[in-house]
């Protein structure tokens, strides 16, 4: 066996962001290597850290949304909640705050392929993600309610290697 068929260490994640890897040998993370060889030392740590899920791990929180002029976005949500409608036409700021947990610390997490969703039964829009300026982990949008009236939904689906899954969904009315 060789090339592509030979797999030294695998690391893998499920839809529900468990995660397992398997060595091909049993002393690659023991003592004696470890002790021996810096560079296997800072892999099997490195392979801990994100087996154990403190490294890798992205959390999405204070998810808010809301009417141009009424903004909630330095507020915490218990301070400002999220409408339960809009009408047709009116201009919606969304705002999300992401942290990535690298080394078991959580620090804000910065990409620039984070999309939004604003969703009926197709999407309306898919959108990216904007940094806020003078924030470090908020990402927001600010758009226009499409004519149409029914149920909607906030939609950030966001899968990469390496990193735990974002599945954020808010409900709105649109009336």
């Amino acid at each position: 066996m060789s090339g592509e068929q030979l797999t030294l260490v695998a690391g893998y994640q499920t839809l529900y962001n468990n995660r397992a890897a398997v060595a091909g040998s049993m002393s690659m993370c023991s003592d004696l290597m470890m002790t021996q060889n810096e560079s296997n030392l800072r892999f099997c740590k490195q392979l801990a850290n994100w087996v154990f899920q403190e490294s890798g791990v992205l959390r999405a929180s204070n998810l808010r949304h809301n009417k141009r002029g009424e903004s909630c976005r330095n507020l915490p949500i218990s301070d400002c909640p999220n409408p339960e409608n809009y009408k047709i036409e009116d201009h919606v700021e969304f705002y999300v705050d992401l942290e990535l947990k690298r080394e078991g610390k959580w620090l804000a997490f910065d990409a620039s392929d984070i999309q939004l969703q604003f969703v009926m039964l197709e999407p309306y829009y898919t959108v990216f993600l904007e940094r806020e300026a003078g924030t470090t982990q908020t990402y927001s949008y600010k758009f226009r309610v499409p004519e149409r009236l029914g149920i909607f939904r906030f939609v950030i689906d966001y899968r990469r290697y390496g990193l735990t899954f974002l599945d954020e969904q808010c409900q709105v009315s649109v009336i």
